[in-house]
């Protein structure tokens, strides 16, 4: 935020007021402000320091244009008669107090109020000035002062320089120029941005300080250089006629001649060429024998059905056509685990059945407790396997009688029944019965986060005197089993 201080001749007071010529962004303040109306400040004795916001920084410091206004300030004393028009006269005060129309007193002097106004009038004419970016104390008298009426060429040259010669970026390409010197030479002193060839390699020199006998590595970069060009590899030896050797030219990287590549052609006796139309040993001797106009296949599975008499399948093709063909194979579930202890239930209740021990893909989304954690948005299927065992008490003149082993979804975030994921009613007419229940459900929509359990029940079913003495989820892992897999 820059900081402006100044001091008028004379001995006066009054205030100094900045005006943006355009609106900008305060990029001291959070959030961001957009500077929009005056800054103003009072000062006395002809001295002021005002603050003005900072602009949105450009790197090397962004120039902001205000209009500067500076007032003085004068106490104005005004008397107004009693019918509230103003008395512009003589006046005199008297004993008590009173101011009175006329300079002396008489009969006809009239009461007047007075009332003491001080007002701000302009020092001088305003003008527009260039107020830079910076946390300094800016003084007043440096100000860069613009032409009032048609401002923003004259801003937007003072961006420019401000810009060209603060930022970074901009200072380097302009300042910054290659100098070629030639091949090094260890007596020269050389500056930045000379170059010169060493070893056969280019090089720049890169130090801000000037020196000699500083000469660049044989390859790579030091302090005072940086590698621009390296040579090449060495070429082969040029090409000389010595006549061609089966023997010496094997192995050679020598270019020959093109006497010696004639007489190197001429050597090769003329060929039996009819042993090529055949293939390897044990393959067909003879081409396939096209019916029609055969082509290359396309590129891409399925052929169009007018090419499938003339189409040769390539191996993309025949690739991809496996590839259609393949199953996808059965998704992996997020849970999969198991109870093998037992879980006592008991008539008309029901029980959260605690995973243990149990096989997992990640511990955050079944814990120790049985809880079941959404991971994330979707659609579930739940799969669930029971072992219930229910021992009864009932009259013998009853026969059988009815009731329910239920494996049910419950919401724990929400405290209510989701549903069953399996149910089965039994008529039971000895006193200890085994059932073995399974089931799927599928639940669309659960929110990640939401937090399910797994309960077992046994009900039963009418008012009769039966009753389940008692009922548990037996301990058979193999039958006592949960999978749960995210469809989409």
């Amino acid at each position: 935020m820059p900081t402006i201080q100044g001091k008028l001749n004379g001995n006066i007071s009054g205030r100094v007021r900045f005006t943006p010529t355009h609106p900008f962004i305060d990029s001291s303040t959070t959030p961001e402000t957009l500077i929009i109306n005056a800054i103003e400040a009072t000062f006395a004795n002809s001295e002021f320091t005002i603050n003005v916001p900072q602009s949105q920084s450009l790197q090397g410091g962004e120039a902001v244009t205000y209009k500067v206004e500076i007032e003085y300030l004068k106490g104005n004393t005004i008397y107004y008669k009693q019918d509230g028009t103003i008395w512009n006269a003589p006046v005199h005060q008297q004993p008590d107090g009173n101011w009175y129309t006329g300079a002396t007193h008489t009969s006809e002097s009239q009461l007047l109020d007075q009332v003491s106004k001080d007002e701000y009038l302009p020092l001088q004419n305003p003008f527009h000035a260039v107020i830079p970016d910076t946390t300094d104390t800016v003084d007043f008298t440096t100000l860069q002062g613009i032409p009032q009426l048609e401002p923003w060429l004259d801003i937007g040259i003072a961006r420019l320089a401000e810009l060209l010669t603060s930022v970074a970026k901009y200072r380097d390409r302009i300042s910054s120029k290659l100098v070629i010197q030639g091949a090094y030479n260890a007596t020269t002193t050389y500056e930045f941005g000379n170059v010169v060839s060493f070893n056969g390699n280019g090089y720049v020199y890169s130090s801000n300080t000037p020196s000699s006998n500083n000469s660049p590595p044989t390859i790579g970069n030091n302090a005072y250089w940086v590698m621009i060009a390296q040579k090449g590899e060495p070429g082969g030896t040029g090409a000389q006629i010595i006549g061609y050797n089966p023997t010496t030219w094997s192995g050679s990287s020598e270019a020959a001649a093109r006497g010696d590549v004639v007489d190197a052609i001429q050597s090769i006796p003329n060929p039996d060429l009819s042993n090529y139309l055949t293939v390897a040993a044990g393959l067909p001797r003879n081409n396939p024998v096209m019916t029609g106009s055969a082509k290359r296949s396309a590129l891409n599975y399925p052929a169009p059905t007018e090419d499938l008499a003339q189409e040769i399948p390539t191996a993309q093709y025949v690739e991809q056509a496996i590839a259609q063909a393949r199953i996808s194979a059965i998704p992996k579930p997020i849970i999969f685990a198991k109870r093998a202890s037992s879980i006592t239930l008991g008539q008309n209740k029901k029980a959260k059945i605690i995973w243990n021990p149990r096989v997992i893909y990640d511990s955050a989304i079944l814990d120790s407790n049985g809880i079941i954690t959404i991971p994330e948005d979707g659609d579930y299927l739940f799969y669930l396997a029971l072992k219930f065992v229910v021992i009864g008490n009932y009259q013998s003149n009853q026969g059988q009688q009815q009731f329910d082993c239920e494996g049910i979804l419950y919401n724990q975030s929400s405290s209510a029944d989701v549903g069953y994921i399996c149910v089965e009613r039994h008529n039971v007419g000895q006193a200890t019965y085994v059932r073995y229940i399974q089931g799927m459900r599928y639940e669309p929509d659960i929110s990640a986060g939401t937090q399910l359990i797994i309960q077992a029940g046994t009900y039963k079913i009418g008012t009769a005197d039966y009753v389940i003495s008692s009922s548990r989820v037996d301990s058979d892992a193999a039958h006592n089993y949960l999978l749960v897999w995210r469809v989409q």
